[in-house]
């Protein structure tokens, strides 16, 4: 059985720095405002209260969206080293419960097929990946019957089309050109049928299908 055995290791938590005079302002900054008291959010529409309420943001200097400061990333690592410290002794054990896991799910898997205008659309999901593969066939049939082998590679349905979030491709194309592609997490995604166009400040959903652009 895997050791739970506790660990013998004893590493401090990292524990962040706080800035207890920084504070945010909410809503939309009115002519005059100082560039140097900052707001809750820069794309708020939101009328700044009045008088303006600071809300007590002592973690705020911790925000990068480019992942680069190194006083941040340092932080970062410091946490990671401190789980393993902590919980690095359970490997054997995650290990074990994940395999158990893992024997009762038909990894290569599909969703059934649902009509829509003039495609059938379903998802697939792949052993070994971690991503849902969003898909559509053209729909020749009123009636579907799936003849699918099981494998990786075979189509669920004849002339399918697939995307993980971000980037569109052709299942003659093979999965492995859109595991190398850039993409970005979407934590939802709606599909638009033929006739339906929209446009999102980071997503466009187009005509046909969808296609996302990484700002």
């Amino acid at each position: 059985m895997a050791s739970t055995t506790t660990p013998t290791s004893a590493i401090a938590p990292p524990i962040p720095r706080r800035e207890e005079g920084r504070v945010v302002y909410a809503g939309v900054a009115p002519e005059g405002w100082k560039a140097d008291l900052p707001r809750q959010s820069e794309a708020s529409t939101e009328k700044l209260m009045d008088p303006a309420v600071g809300v007590p943001d002592p973690y705020g200097w911790m925000r990068d969206e480019k992942r680069e400061d190194p006083e941040i990333m340092d932080h970062l690592k410091a946490e990671n080293a401190y789980t393993e410290a902590q919980t690095g002794h359970l490997a054997g054990l995650r290990t074990t419960l994940y395999n158990e896991m893992l024997s009762a799910i038909q990894e290569t898997d599909y969703t059934t097929p649902r009509p829509h205008g003039d495609f059938w659309y379903y998802t697939r999901t792949f052993a070994g990946k971690s991503y849902t593969v969003h898909c559509r066939a053209p729909k020749t049939l009123d009636h579907l019957s799936v003849e699918w082998d099981g494998t990786a590679e075979a189509p669920i349905v004849p002339g399918e089309q697939g995307t993980y979030s971000s980037f569109s491709t052709t299942h003659s194309s093979s999965l492995s050109r859109t595991q190398s592609s850039h993409y970005f997490y979407c934590s939802t995604l709606t599909l638009s049928y033929p006739g339906c166009e929209r446009a999102g400040a980071r997503t466009k959903v187009l005509r046909h299908w969808i296609r996302s652009e990484i700002a």
